[in-house]
């Protein structure tokens, strides 16, 4: 699967989880370190709109009345910026500086289904969500700490995986998340 297909199914991942969300859960806390819900979200579409050359400010309402609504447009967007001719090879803006498409694409795939299962997870939802991409996530996990390292910022350290837990939970776990 090409890097933009798989960017999409994450997306697609993500989209599903974040319909079945409703404002009462917004507060609720998160297996990502001290955010809740609604930081969470938040995070996820600035970050989809960062991709396509949206700056959000901090403190900009990128939620707006309709949740689903607002994911889906910073989703398009983002495909849009790397479906873009020459988007492999142009920098986009990542938490870690600006790095080629190739890899933010990468990257930012990974970022939304980690946050997808935290939204899940956080919701009472089920967290055994799209295995074969989770197991891809899993690999380019730990493929990119084996290469450059564990940035603490981003993930924290590895947590244990109770026996028989999915795919997700192996990924969440990986990427520092309890299951």
């Amino acid at each position: 699967m090409d890097a933009v297909a798989l960017h999409r199914e994450s997306l697609e991942v993500a989209q599903r989880v974040i319909d079945g969300i409703d404002r009462s859960q917004f507060e609720l806390s998160t297996p990502c370190d001290q955010w809740n819900v609604r930081q969470v979200l938040e995070h996820m579409i600035s970050g989809n709109r960062r991709i396509a050359g949206d700056r959000p400010a901090d403190g900009d309402d990128v939620i707006g009345d309709d949740l689903s609504a607002a994911y889906a447009a910073s989703a398009a967007a983002s495909l849009a910026a790397f479906s873009a001719e020459g988007a492999m090879e142009r920098l986009f803006p990542l938490s870690i500086g600006e790095v080629p498409g190739h890899f933010a694409v990468l990257a930012r795939s990974s970022d939304q289904l980690a946050h997808a299962w935290d939204l899940a997870k956080a919701t009472g939802r089920s967290t055994d969500l799209a295995p074969e991409l989770y197991e891809w996530a899993l690999a380019f996990l730990q493929e990119r700490f084996a290469t450059q390292g564990r940035n603490h910022k981003t993930y924290a350290d590895e947590k244990p995986v109770p026996e028989g837990a999915t795919v997700a939970d192996r990924f969440a776990a990986f990427a520092g998340r309890l299951p």
